[in-house]
């Protein structure tokens, strides 16, 4: 039943990619690694939820490890990869899934 409300709000965020390796590698015409990347990334954010109100911070830093691939000679590339976040303040490390593809 909580509604978290915003009256201000200050966000500030960094972020760094770059590729960690090229190792154009091909499993026989099923799978093609082109490439593997990363970022690093920071976020951090004050909220003010009322005028008469004090400021709660949230703030959190991860890592990006995606994996750039090529699947049964399709021309279209697919990204694979896992994000790990860490969470400054309060909450726990969490991971998650990445997955695109692009046309």
């Amino acid at each position: 039943d909580y509604i978290y409300q915003t009256r201000q709000n200050i966000a500030l965020k960094a972020d760094y990619a770059f590729t960690v390796a090229c190792p154009d590698v091909s499993v026989g015409s099923l799978i093609y690694l082109r490439r593997v990347r990363s970022n690093v990334f920071y976020d951090y954010s004050r909220n003010q939820a009322h005028e008469n109100s004090g400021w709660t911070t949230q703030s959190s830093a991860g890592l990006d490890i995606i994996f750039d691939w090529n699947v049964i000679r399709m021309s279209y590339p697919l990204s694979l990869g896992v994000r790990l976040i860490q969470p400054i303040d309060y909450g726990k490390f969490k991971a998650e899934a990445i997955f695109s593809m692009n046309f």
